[in-house]
């Protein structure tokens, strides 16, 4: 299996669709919908995808075995519920692609923003929960997300929550280890120095050991913990864009706030695990694994 290259994709096998809510222009060329850099998603073997430029592509290469291994491992091996799966990479123009299952309802923080249920606080607690699943079972499988924030987390349209993005760490990591005849000093460098920009709004969701004394250093299971804390509070605090005051944090739930501060202890190996916070937010509502939808529906 590992010899396979099945993780390449073909870019003509794509057949790119956008969900209607999603076209600004119902009168565009179907064929013109994918040629800036933003998200593009279509149908690919009945699945739905969605393909991204991959941003570690200065640095990527999939001439080493090693390289290969991983990329089919993830496509073959890694599966959750609150994961989005990962089928592979494709080229077009002399741009990589990151291909990517698609969650027809968007960011969760468009879901929340636009939802037309009201979604209470029971659903922030499900959404939370969902998320620390899905980061525990990465967590397990040894797989670092490093970049997680809550423009990270997708809802598909069974309303399951999914974490996106959680490639990067590992195939970096394995580029680097390997070499694969990069530039050292391009391999030196933090894989968040190509997956961040330069302004605090990007840069606030890494923990402060990540992001201290004007470096960025590597990515932690600590630090996806610190992430989701700040996760929590934009969904019982302060979503992001919203369009009022911001809720005072002393209003936030109780098992909402002390789970969101003990994520974001200042001491990292304080932090409570992702199955620890899984468990005290589902507590919250009874302990019960419901999909968000029956719950809602």
């Amino acid at each position: 299996m590992l010899d396979r290259d099945d993780w390449k994709i073909n870019y003509f096998d794509i057949d790119f669709v956008l969900p209607k809510k999603r076209r600004r222009n119902p009168n565009a060329d179907e064929d013109a919908r994918c040629t800036s850099v933003e998200n593009c998603a279509g149908l690919w073997n009945v699945h739905e995808v969605v393909i991204r430029q991959l941003d570690i592509a200065p640095i990527f290469s999939a001439n080493c075995m090693k390289v290969k291994q991983a990329l089919m491992r993830m496509r073959e091996t890694i599966g959750h519920e609150n994961v989005a799966r990962f089928f592979g990479i494709s080229a077009h123009n002399d741009t990589l692609y990151l291909v990517e299952q698609h969650c027809v309802n968007g960011t969760l923080v468009e879901f929340v923003r636009n939802n037309k249920y009201g979604l209470n606080e029971s659903f922030r607690y499900v959404a939370c929960a969902d998320i620390a699943k899905g980061m525990a079972y990465l967590h397990r499988q040894n797989l670092i997300h490093g970049n997680l924030s809550i423009d990270k987390c997708h809802v598909d349209s069974r309303w399951t929550i999914k974490i996106i993005d959680w490639e990067y760490a590992v195939l970096y990591d394995v580029i680097r280890r390997t070499g694969c005849k990069q530039a050292e000093a391009d391999l030196e460098t933090s894989v968040h120095h190509f997956l961040c920009g330069s302004t605090y709004r990007e840069l606030r969701h890494l923990a402060p050991e990540i992001l201290k004394d004007g470096r960025l250093f590597e990515p932690t299971r600590a630090g996806d913990v610190y992430s989701f804390g700040l996760i929590i509070g934009d969904l019982f605090v302060n979503l992001p864009g919203r369009e009022m005051p911001q809720t005072s944090a002393l209003r936030i739930p109780d098992k909402a706030r002390w789970s969101m501060e003990q994520a974001c202890h200042k001491t990292a190996i304080k932090r409570p695990t992702f199955e620890q916070l899984e468990k005290s937010l589902r507590s919250a509502v009874g302990g019960r694994q419901t999909n968000l939808l029956d719950r809602y529906i």
